[in-house]
């Protein structure tokens, strides 16, 4: 939610699932009915869980946000200890 509004989307409802969900479909059209119902112009969701989501038929189209990481601060010591555990 934080980074969609960050983004500068307006949120109106939110739906929360365990990491490595499976979704089914029934849960799929059942999100894409609240939204409608919501008037919200996207189902939204991450990359990471887009390549979950089955195909279904939606009423409305389903987006996914991109998250990116930016080290600002100990980007060196990040990479000395990556080099390290890899090769150990």
């Amino acid at each position: 939610r934080e980074t969609a509004e960050q983004a500068g989307l307006s949120v109106v409802g939110v739906s929360k699932f365990r990491d490595h969900y499976k979704y089914r479909t029934k849960d799929l059209l059942a999100l894409s009915e609240e939204a409608g119902d919501l008037d919200a112009g996207v189902l939204l969701t991450t990359e990471k869980d887009l390549v979950r989501i089955p195909v279904f038929d939606s009423r409305i189209p389903v987006f996914a946000l991109r998250i990116e990481v930016e080290i600002c601060s100990g980007s060196e010591l990040l990479e000395q200890y990556l080099y390290e555990i890899v090769n150990l």
